[in-house]
């Protein structure tokens, strides 16, 4: 598992070092984009530490408060997230060491096919403050323009930090056993293996269906889905959508039968305990209107 430094650029909101202001208010996007991260990659079983700047001060001093924090760790990526400015439209990722080049370019790459909008790629500079002082790699991200209309339509924070998480995760990476998730705004996500987390925490998005290639194993499933109700899909394979996709309905209930055990995350609860898929125990709630918002599946020893 990787470590990661990852912090929106600049003070906050209605400070003096607050960053660029348009349609879109840079720190307040750049900070929205950095808590999803967080969020999937800690789901992910990643180690990640905020290094954001949280009070008002120059922009100066705000730069070198943020390399402080950062070099206190030992991590394999500094991740610095800000929106540009300038009248331009697009992505574009900045590096400092060639080594991290084709990261750079492939989230660049990742963003812009997910908001719709021109990828401007990796651009090399040695004299950004924060890529030129972090002691370990560094990346920084422009990940739209502020004062853009068309920048501006196409922006979602949740798939911009989507983008990213998958390009610095490798997605469709897992092979044999394995489960995706589609998440609210934010759709299908990378397959994981087995005891990986399908579906994200900490910010109030539903989990919407789940797929699950069996690699072998006989699996039954059930879901009980917001209007819908319980809905039998019996023996799965790996083509099998348990949920819907499009309809924007939760997953609110799942039952499974086979050779694994599982549990889900459920607003307003948290992580249920683990239980054996035996075609009986259910995980999730009925009546109740909760959505499943993450799932973890691993196979039985």
């Amino acid at each position: 598992m990787a470590k990661y430094n990852i912090h929106a650029g600049h003070c906050p909101a209605g400070g003096t070092g607050s960053g660029a202001a348009g349609y879109l208010i840079e720190s307040t996007e750049a900070r929205n984009v950095k808590n999803s991260l967080i969020s999937i990659l800690k789901s992910n079983g990643q180690t990640v530490y905020d290094c954001t700047v949280n009070s008002n001060m120059s922009a100066s001093d705000c730069l070198k408060k943020i390399v402080e924090m950062c070099n206190k760790n030992s991590v394999d990526l500094d991740i610095s997230i800000h929106l540009n400015a300038g009248n331009g439209t697009g992505t574009e990722v900045y590096y400092y060491s060639d080594s991290v080049k084709s990261k750079a370019a492939a989230v660049s790459a990742a963003i812009a096919k997910a908001l719709g909008i021109r990828d401007r790629g990796a651009k090399k500079n040695t004299s950004l403050y924060v890529l030129k002082n972090t002691k370990s790699k560094a990346i920084l991200i422009e990940c739209c323009f502020v004062d853009n209309k068309t920048d501006r339509a196409a922006w979602n924070a949740t798939k911009c930090a989507n983008a990213i998480a998958n390009t610095l995760l490798g997605a469709e990476r897992a092979t044999g056993f394995r489960y995706r998730g589609h998440v609210q705004d934010m759709g299908w996500q990378r397959y994981v293996a087995s005891g990986g987390t399908a579906g994200i925490t900490g910010i109030s998005k539903r989990l919407e269906a789940i797929q699950i290639d069996p690699a072998g194993l006989t699996i039954e499933a059930k879901a009980h889905i917001q209007d819908i109700g319980w809905k039998n899909y019996g023996k799965i394979t790996k083509n099998t959508i348990i949920g819907t996709v499009g309809q924007s309905d939760r997953l609110e209930c799942l039952q499974f039968k086979g050779n694994i055990e599982y549990r889900t995350h459920v607003q307003n609860s948290g992580w249920t305990s683990w239980t054996k898929a035996d075609g009986t125990a259910t995980m999730g709630t009925v009546g109740q209107s909760l959505r499943i918002e993450a799932i973890q599946i691993r196979k039985k020893a």
